[in-house]
């Protein structure tokens, strides 16, 4: 039987030659947990519906996936820190796929903090650092399975925030793994006061050497505070042997400490991730950041990042390393961080 398989996918491949090109170029994945690359998304409140297309996106198609995705979220006019990530579009799409679904409804996508703030002055349930804030959440309606049952399966996959209020709809966010209902809901506690609640989220999940990793902080509620110039990257579950030290490089020359004054200060950072990495098991690691002049003691000292996955090194050249809006960087033997102002190159990558 597998010779039968071998031998009708050798002659599709002869006659079809569309179908063995398509075979080999199928982008790799660039998250964990995502769809085929394809996910149909509607806007409740205006009836927009688009087909996203995301998977390899780059140059002028890039920029028009950037606008429908913001059209449909409610972003019109992006400030250079505001976008939609797309790992919270990919999500999505595994989530219909997994659940069969022909269109997802949003009911609430990106809001600004002023209209965050009039939500909670009239007492609905929104966070003082809602992650809708960050392009990092959504509220949406599976129209053909019950919310309970959705938030019950993303409760599962233990990869993310997921809260079930009531009726038809769930909320989604690409924030720590997390789970609540109406009754359990802390919104009215401010329990992110501080910056107790800060994390760090990167743009994908699977990179390789030499690969410029970008970087979100979420949670944010005080500024401004310091990060540590160095930073520690470990092989997943060892904490025990010597981290590699990896250099932050901010685009201004600066020592110690460095300063984050406001919101468009905590995103677009970005490393490169070294070449010689130390092993790990199955190629996964986390980073550990640290922080300085915190405006409040209840901000934790560090934090850690979720799990990233970097591959064995490819024969050719990233082209992240030459895309438009990145600082090329030439020392192979160390992390460097950057600062990338440009929304537009960095605000969704396409995969190796």
């Amino acid at each position: 039987m597998p010779y039968i398989t071998c031998f009708f996918l050798v002659v599709l491949s002869l006659v079809c030659p569309h179908f063995a090109s398509s075979q080999e170029k199928s982008p790799p994945p660039q998250f964990f947990i995502e769809g085929d690359g394809e996910v149909v998304l509607e806007n409740s409140h205006t009836q927009i519906r688009k087909v996203i297309r995301y998977k390899d996106a780059k140059g002028g198609n890039l920029k028009k996936i950037q606008r429908e995705i913001q059209e449909i979220f409610g972003l019109e006019k992006p400030a250079p820190a505001d976008k939609i990530h797309l790992r919270l579009i990919a999500l999505l799409d595994a989530l219909q796929d997994h659940f069969k679904e022909e269109v997802l409804l949003i009911i609430s996508g990106y809001r600004s903090p002023d209209y965050n703030e009039h939500l909670r002055t009239q007492g609905k349930t929104a966070a003082k650092a809602s992650l809708h804030l960050e392009g990092m959440a959504v509220d949406v309606i599976f129209p053909r399975s019950p919310a309970r049952k959705v938030w019950k399966y993303v409760r599962s996959l233990n990869c993310c925030g997921v809260g079930y209020y009531s009726g038809k709809s769930v909320h989604i966010d690409i924030g720590p793994t997390r789970f609540w209902t109406r009754k359990s809901a802390k919104t009215d506690l401010d329990i992110s006061a501080h910056n107790k609640k800060i994390f760090v989220t990167t743009h994908r999940d699977i990179y390789y050497p030499g690969e410029k990793m970008i970087i979100d902080f979420g949670g944010v509620t005080e500024y401004p505070f310091g990060i540590e110039i160095d930073w520690e990257i470990f092989p997943l579950n060892d904490t025990s042997e010597t981290p590699l030290s990896a250099l932050f490089r901010p685009l201004s020359p600066q020592e110690g400490c460095l300063l984050r004054h406001q919101r468009g200060h905590t995103k677009n950072i970005a490393w490169r991730i070294p070449h010689d990495l130390p092993p790990a098991p199955d190629h996964t690691y986390f980073f550990r950041l640290r922080f300085c002049d915190k405006p409040h003691e209840s901000m934790p000292d560090f934090i850690d990042s979720k799990t990233i996955k970097v591959l064995p090194s490819k024969t050719k050249t990233s082209r992240y390393l030459r895309e438009p809006g990145y600082e090329v960087l030439e020392e192979d033997d160390v992390v460097t961080f950057i600062d990338i102002p440009e929304f537009a190159a960095s605000a969704f990558i396409s995969s190796p």
